[in-house]
């Protein structure tokens, strides 16, 4: 998280910018297809199809929803086949950090990923913020890329637990949440 917002601070110039993992493989059209569906739709995050890069034809994510205590949930079963069933551009709560496309100003303007929110939770969180400040979120399927997981391997051998993960997904809910929506999220994530 801090390497991409150093190097995206270091960037002069540009509308968007494409944060993308390193064992990610972009194929042919991907990047252009966010870009053409960013400035159609004036949306502020665009994010592709992800698929498994060890089994292509299997759906990993298609953009994504997350419950009242940070959990996702992006409606994609354990090795769904992709068939086209979710091939529609649509608005989604987050898009994950393998691959987002994501305005420039608006990343600065957000203060870029919350440092303290990685590992998993640091795109939910800078998607959440989007909203909050009105931004559109949404899932270009026609763009595909092929996740290989590498770096989530070596994550979970180095610092990543999934008490971890769940901590830094709460602290984007405690973070992004109304006052209100607390006074029952947090007694109810308690019990």
């Amino acid at each position: 998280a801090s390497a991409v917002n150093e190097a995206i601070d270091s960037i002069e110039g540009a509308t968007y910018v494409l944060i993308c993992h390193d064992d990610v493989i972009l194929r042919p059209g991907a990047i252009a297809s966010m870009v053409q569906e960013a400035f159609r739709s004036n949306a502020s995050m665009v994010g592709p199809k992800i698929l498994d890069g060890d089994n292509p034809d299997c759906l990993l994510e298609v953009g994504g929803m997350i419950d009242r205590f940070g959990v996702p949930f992006s409606g994609i079963e354990e090795g769904e086949v992709d068939q086209e069933q979710h091939d529609g551009v649509r608005d989604v709560f987050y898009v994950s950090s393998a691959a987002m496309l994501v305005r420039a100003d608006l990343f600065r303007a957000l203060g870029g990923f919350d440092e303290l929110c990685f590992p998993g939770a640091e795109d939910i969180d800078l998607s959440w913020r989007a909203h909050l400040v009105g931004a559109r979120v949404l899932v270009q399927p026609d763009a595909a890329v092929e996740h290989h997981h590498v770096s989530d391997s070596m994550r979970d051998s180095r610092t990543s637990s999934k008490a971890v993960v769940a901590q830094h997904r709460m602290r984007a809910v405690l973070k992004n949440s109304s006052r209100t929506s607390l006074m029952w999220i947090i007694p109810l994530a308690f019990i």
